[in-house]
């Protein structure tokens, strides 16, 4: 149908915000000299805020992501405004976005 959003792939990743900052903090438990950690999210839609981009997940939780390289605006337009799988680093702050799955295709950011 017209202005439904495709279906996501099954997706290796957290189904949400909430899931990929409780593995993080496991992690950080485990070993608190993480620098960097792996934040597969299955859904997330990129947004500009006034303070920078975010993702945004269904349930409403955000967080926030580096768009120093444009990453913003890239992974904006591969969303279309819906929900893709993103793949990036999480420093405890901010992702930084390294991929993102959308339209049936991986990009690289």
């Amino acid at each position: 149908q017209h202005g439904e959003a495709p279906a996501l792939p099954n997706l290796p990743g957290h189904p949400d915000i909430d899931a990929a900052l409780g593995a993080y903090a496991a992690a950080i438990a485990r070993s608190p000299w993480i620098e960097e950690f792996p934040f597969p999210l299955v859904a997330a839609t990129p947004e500009a805020s006034d303070s920078g981009w975010r993702l945004r997940d269904a349930s409403g939780a955000v967080v926030p992501f580096s768009s120093e390289r444009g990453e913003g605006w890239r992974l904006r337009a591969l969303s279309g405004g819906r929900p893709i799988g993103v793949f990036g680093e999480w420093d405890g702050v901010r992702l930084l976005p390294l991929g993102a799955w959308a339209e049936g295709r991986f990009v690289a950011c």
